[in-house]
């Protein structure tokens, strides 16, 4: 599915959001914390916008973007051929990396696309270092009544108008939509985190509670 929508996933992402997505990238970038010659690990990166943003926002010794999907990564390694970035294809589920390996383990509205989220959660535990930072930036279904009307906008506008430039009719928006809605709300998640092992889980809401960044500690 990501493959079919590879090409114009950032145009959707932008439009979509009206741009709001990469300030929520760089908002999820900054509760990282990343301090000089750190590494870096972004599962599910996707197209690469949130490794993008932690190579120009800080001085990370090390940022490794990691994705399933080859066609995404490449739609990556076009748009920055010159950044100390490096591009791995390999699941979250099975990170290819011995433990304790990294500064910071981040994800961008990927927890609720895999099959097992308690699983990659372990591997972003393992993968850590002992005071490294877990950063989730998802969505969430805001409570408030504007709140509510942005969320009716995601959930059935987006959809259709995101699948007609994208070319896909096969519904990959449709499934997009529905991941937000059936997956557990941010209190779970936070909960979700601090069963693999997770201290000091806090989070930070956004867009009026629509997005949200989940931030834990391996101790």
């Amino acid at each position: 599915m990501f493959e079919r929508i590879a090409r114009r996933y950032d145009l959707n992402n932008r439009l979509h959001s009206l741009w709001r997505d990469q300030a929520w990238r760089r908002q999820t970038v900054h509760l990282a914390g990343v301090t000089p010659g750190q590494t870096v690990l972004d599962l599910a990166t996707g197209t690469g916008d949130l490794a993008g943003w932690f190579a120009r926002l800080t001085p990370a010794g090390r940022i490794v973007g990691l994705d399933s999907c080859q066609g995404m990564l490449d739609v990556a390694r076009r748009k920055f051929p010159e950044q100390n970035l490096e591009w791995l294809c390999a699941s979250a589920a099975g990170v290819p990396f011995d433990d304790g390996c990294f500064d910071v383990a981040a994800m961008a509205f990927g927890i609720r696309n895999v099959a097992k989220p308690e699983a990659v959660l372990a591997e972003m535990y393992r993968a850590l270092k002992s005071g490294g930072r877990a950063v989730l930036l998802e969505f969430a279904q805001p409570t408030s009544l504007p709140g509510r009307l942005l969320w009716w906008y995601v959930s059935h506008v987006m959809p259709v108008t995101a699948g007609v430039i994208a070319g896909d009719a096969t519904g990959a928006y449709r499934y997009l939509a529905a991941s937000i809605r059936t997956f557990c709300g941010a209190a779970e998640l936070d909960e979700l985190m601090q069963h693999a092992g997770f201290t000091g889980v806090r989070r930070h809401a956004m867009s009026l509670g629509l997005a949200v960044v989940h931030v834990g500690v391996k101790s």
